[in-house]
């Protein structure tokens, strides 16, 4: 009963922070992408090797990627991470779960050229950091809040991992506005 009180007041919450909300919205060739902003999954998830690969391939594009796992229930090793991935952990949020990390809420009002969210979950927090990141174009699976608060979905009923959603998403963001990269 009190998850769902929290969840309650959190939706709320983050529902009149929307409605305040603006963002420059631009859509953009990968190719010209000069900062990312990923969301993913948790760092045991399987698609986090995933994730780790693509960002190794953004990073070898030159660009500026910087990487939020999904909020881990433990306390991780932070030295076996690099500077732009960083664990949202429970430390890091208020009761409701929304960021109250200096660092995190700095990602989220930063105009990042491209917000990519892998995840697959309905997670609060990355629904909150994704609803109100001031990104110029959002993408991400087509499932649950990412319809609402994307720029381009991606539709992935038949094959619902963050390898499909990967491929699927360098096809598209390199292909998009081709003419002007």
């Amino acid at each position: 009963m009190l998850r769902k009180l929290k969840k309650t007041v959190g939706e709320f919450l983050l529902k009149r922070r929307v409605k305040k909300h603006s963002r420059k919205r631009e859509v953009k060739n990968l190719l010209i992408c000069e900062s990312i902003l990923v969301l993913a999954g948790e760092p045991e998830d399987m698609g986090a090797m995933f994730t780790t690969e693509f960002v190794a391939y953004l990073k070898s594009m030159g660009k500026d990627v910087t990487i939020l796992f999904n909020p881990v229930k433990k306390k991780q090793n932070e030295k076996s991470y690099s500077a732009d991935i960083k664990l949202i952990e429970q430390d890091d949020l208020n009761l409701i779960y929304i960021p109250k990390n200096p660092e995190i809420l700095h990602d989220i009002d930063r105009e990042f050229d491209l917000l990519i969210d892998l995840s697959l979950s309905n997670n609060f927090t990355l629904k909150y950091i994704h609803a109100l990141s001031r990104a110029k174009f959002k993408v991400g699976a087509a499932v649950n809040y990412k319809i609402k608060y994307s720029d381009l979905t991606i539709e992935i009923k038949n094959n619902p991992t963050v390898e499909y959603l990967l491929t699927q998403l360098k096809h598209y963001l390199t292909n998009i506005n081709k003419n002007v990269a």
